[in-house]
């Protein structure tokens, strides 16, 4: 079944930007516009900072919009003193600011938020909006399709019909980063993969070369534990050695990428830390069989052909 949410436009969609000023000021403002019903608010969950949204029906809004924290800071405002004062469109048009909405994304992250106001369905300004939002519940999508497209033809029958959901509309968004996401994925994997034999190979091969030193140590009274350390000991050093220079071209490289988003979090110590604990643990988990097998070997094996 439908939600009871049916409402004019969608965000990021039916958006347009053009010159605004307020009311006895002088500088002129880029503002974003798209035109909404009295479901909108409430249908995307996008909360009041100040006023009221728009009402249903009637034409007592037709010359009243709704802006964003962001342009009522622009005007100098905050959302309490926006209310009731004036915008200026096409400077003799003036519109009330009746509400203002919190903040909230309606671009890519990788884009501020910028200012914008909403008008009433029924503003007379730059035409009608061909824009339905439907929040439904249903088990039965294609059922559902079906019945939108069935009603849309009834309502505008000149226009085709074109259903997105929205989820998917915000995915597109982020196809790049995705797309860049698996790649590293898949790389990382193959180089740990690779790095893992590698190192497997070379303790194997260590490890054959001293068998006569580890079992003169075993004779001499070193411990399993010592002979564990002194064999992984090296290697250890050297991936120490790698993470300190692999570091700063990491760092560097994730705060390229991060910074193309106008709003990210910011790259600690802790990531590079956590990191390298990781692959400390994964080296000595990987090659710990082989150094313990040739910490416990017997020295009179080792020994017998000497």
């Amino acid at each position: 079944m439908l939600e009871a949410s049916i409402s004019s436009n969608v965000p990021g969609r039916g958006y347009f930007e053009d010159i605004f000023k307020a009311e006895g000021q002088s500088e002129t403002v880029p503002i974003g516009q798209a035109k909404i019903d009295d479901h909108y608010l409430s249908s995307y969950g996008i909360s009041l900072a100040a006023g009221r949204g728009f009402r249903q029906g009637g034409n007592a809004d037709r010359a009243s919009i709704i802006l964003n924290e962001n342009a009522a800071k622009i005007f100098g405002w905050t959302p309490e003193e926006a209310l009731g004062k004036y915008v200026l469109y096409a400077f003799p048009q003036r519109l009330e600011v009746i509400g203002v909405v919190k903040d909230f994304h309606f671009r890519s992250l990788h884009a501020p938020i910028t200012p914008m106001m909403f008008l009433a369905m029924n503003s007379n300004l730059w035409g009608d909006q061909r824009v339905v939002s439907v929040k439904f519940k249903t088990d039965d999508v294609s059922r559902l399709m079906s019945s939108i497209e069935h009603k849309w033809k009834e309502l505008a029958p000149t226009a085709p019909v074109e259903i997105q959901f929205y989820d998917e509309v915000l995915a597109r968004q982020y196809q790049s980063e995705k797309r860049l996401g698996r790649l590293f994925a898949v790389f990382a994997c193959f180089s740990i993969g690779v790095g893992i034999i590698g190192l497997i190979g070379l303790v194997a091969y260590s490890a054959e070369q001293r068998k006569k030193e580890i079992g003169i140590r075993k004779v001499f009274g070193a411990s399993i534990t010592r002979i564990f350390v002194m064999i992984n000991s090296q290697y250890v050093k050297f991936i120490v050695i790698a993470l300190v220079l692999a570091t700063p071209f990491a760092w560097w490289g994730m705060t390229q990428w991060l910074n193309s988003f106008a709003y990210h979090i910011e790259v600690t110590p802790f990531a590079f830390i956590a990191a390298g604990v990781a692959e400390l643990v994964l080296a000595v988990v990987c090659v710990g069989y082989l150094s313990l097998r040739a910490a416990t070997l017997s020295p009179a094996v080792v020994l017998k052909d000497e």
